[in-house]
């Protein structure tokens, strides 16, 4: 057994706290490429409790770094608990509805969520009340990203926190799929679809399981098919799968996969999560088999990459004036293509990375004027 494979049996262990075979004996040297792996892929709570799950006995400094990590994870996890919990009283006394997504709201969804590696704290909020939020925050904050006005999307810093404001969850993959996103946000603010988490002792909402099902798996693919993507993702679509089980309306989720074209990457993803990462065929729904081939694909591109593509040397691409960043990263992007989802997802690989480019040149158009 390689590391790789040992790295797996301990995140399966540690995401559904149980264990399958015996653990191989481990090397030194292995351990600390196992912990290498974890901190790549943001899931070292997971590597911590799948070593706990087997009782095993990692060297002392794999140890030592694990218990750092879970100490730093949970007191950053509290921090941005709390965070969430002001925010959301704030919004409340100046009339802003929001939904809290992905981050804090997703790591309800495990064991112990304290234990989740944290991001950021993304909302979704209608575009009115994102330009009222924006207002609102922009002089709170000690300092604040450049907006991306054709995306609605800004990020604000607080002490060590970034907030998201996105006024749109658009994914850029096809027109189609951004608007079937744009009418499912407008469901949760017109309709009031979404639910209540308990979030640091206050009620946050958050979208309802069936609709997270389909928003995280199709923030899955934006990821992969356009920067880059890491483990944790899949890890949390396990996690809501396995909480919803027996819960969701699957003709519902046929029916949106279908209508979105998206059915060959659903069994795919559903092939990794059963096979490699332990999640039971009866808590994935449309669930096929001969789909392996792909599931192994996808993996290889999660570990050649890193998470969200931290693999790749960006430093020297900032660098670049802008016309030249653009061009060296659309060649980056159009070299995955051809290495990874051509080989995958030959027809949806070059209908979406088209309107990618598209949209990007758009973008870049908005940019520039902008900047005129």
């Amino acid at each position: 057994m390689n590391q790789t494979d040992t790295f797996l049996q301990l995140i399966r262990a540690g995401l559904w706290e149980k264990t399958e075979a015996d653990l191989p004996a481990v090397s030194d040297a292995a351990w600390l490429e196992v912990l290498e792996l974890a901190k790549e892929q943001t899931v070292p709570g997971l590597l911590s409790a799948g070593i706990r799950r087997y009782n095993a006995e990692p060297p002392s400094e794999v140890s030592l770094q694990l218990m750092q990590e879970e100490a730093q994870m949970e007191l950053r996890n509290a921090k941005m608990d709390a965070f969430i919990a002001k925010l959301f009283t704030l919004f409340q006394k100046e009339n802003i509805q929001a939904v809290l997504i992905k981050g804090q709201s997703i790591a309800r969804y495990y064991e112990q969520p304290e234990r989740r590696c944290p991001g950021d704290v993304d909302l979704v909020l209608t575009p009115e009340n994102y330009e009222r939020a924006k207002t609102l925050m922009t002089p709170k904050a000690r300092s604040c990203g450049p907006e991306d006005r054709f995306l609605l999307h800004y990020g604000l810093f607080f002490g060590g926190i970034e907030l998201e404001l996105h006024g749109t969850l658009r994914s850029r993959l096809s027109s189609r799929i951004d608007r079937f996103i744009d009418g499912l946000c407008k469901d949760v603010f017109n309709k009031s679809r979404f639910q209540i988490q308990d979030i640091a002792g206050s009620d946050i909402p958050s979208p309802v399981p069936d609709d997270y099902l389909i928003l995280s798996f199709l923030h899955i693919l934006q990821h992969f098919f356009q920067e880059g993507i890491g483990l944790r993702q899949i890890c949390d679509w396990c996690r809501l799968l396995w909480a919803g089980k027996g819960e969701f309306d699957i003709a519902l989720l046929e029916e949106r996969l279908k209508n979105l074209g998206l059915m060959s990457e659903w069994h795919a993803f559903a092939a990794l999560a059963v096979g490699y990462l332990g999640l039971p065929k009866d808590a994935m729904p449309l669930y096929e088999e001969g789909y392996e081939k792909k599931a192994a694909r996808i993996l290889r591109y999660i570990f050649n990459t890193g998470n969200f593509g931290q693999k790749r040397d960006l430093a020297g691409m900032r660098r670049l004036p802008f016309f030249f960043k653009k061009t060296a990263l659309f060649l980056r992007k159009a070299g995955d293509f051809f290495k990874y989802r051509l080989m995958i997802f030959p027809a949806d690989g070059t209908r979406f990375m088209f309107h990618t480019t598209l949209v990007s040149i758009r973008h870049s158009a908005t940019e520039l004027s902008g900047r005129g």
